[in-house]
């Protein structure tokens, strides 16, 4: 991640080089200049972690009162690095002192964040999320990973047709 980094830097010096030797004294620098300038700055800034953005996301989230916004808080902090929920919704409940249904609740709204599949305890849910997010709840893709994810890992084709009741054919 740092080398890419590193090259995105190299590069943007290579550009602002380029447009400094082409600009002189006749280059009018204008709104558009501006906004690349602005962009190429924010470009160097250090990209926000996992749990930055999604803590950025739950501030501006609208119409949450301070328990869920505790329990969301805390939903954020047991997603790991790669995206996924390591801790059950219950201990998070024991661990708060609140309602199993608040936590529930929390998950579901971290879950609608970005990334789509964010918060998911395994794969299978995360494709649903992410499935879900397009609009693809009764797609033959969403029948598929919901009831043959386990099949199709196993390269058992004719389950999974005889389960989804369709053919194999192309």
């Amino acid at each position: 991640e740092r080398d890419v980094s590193l090259a995105s830097a190299v590069q943007l010096s290579d550009t602002w080089r380029d447009y400094v030797e082409m600009g002189g004294s006749n280059h009018r620098f204008n709104e558009g200049d501006a906004e690349r300038r602005q962009f190429m700055f924010d470009s160097l800034t250090a990209d926000l972690s996992l749990q930055d953005h999604l803590l950025q996301q739950l501030r501006e989230t609208e119409g949450l009162d301070a328990t869920m916004i505790e329990a969301c808080s805390h939903v954020v902090g047991s997603i790991d690095e790669t995206g996924y929920m390591r801790s059950h919704p219950a201990d998070l409940a024991t661990a708060l002192q609140m309602p199993m249904e608040v936590v529930r609740r929390a998950l579901s709204i971290v879950q609608g964040f970005d990334p789509a599949g964010i918060g998911a305890r395994d794969l299978r849910e995360c494709l649903l999320l992410q499935l879900a997010r397009q609009d693809r709840k009764d797609s033959l893709e969403y029948q598929l990973v919901d009831k043959c994810l386990e099949d199709v890992a196993r390269n058992h084709i004719p389950q999974v047709a005889k389960t989804l009741r369709t053919s194999t054919a192309h």
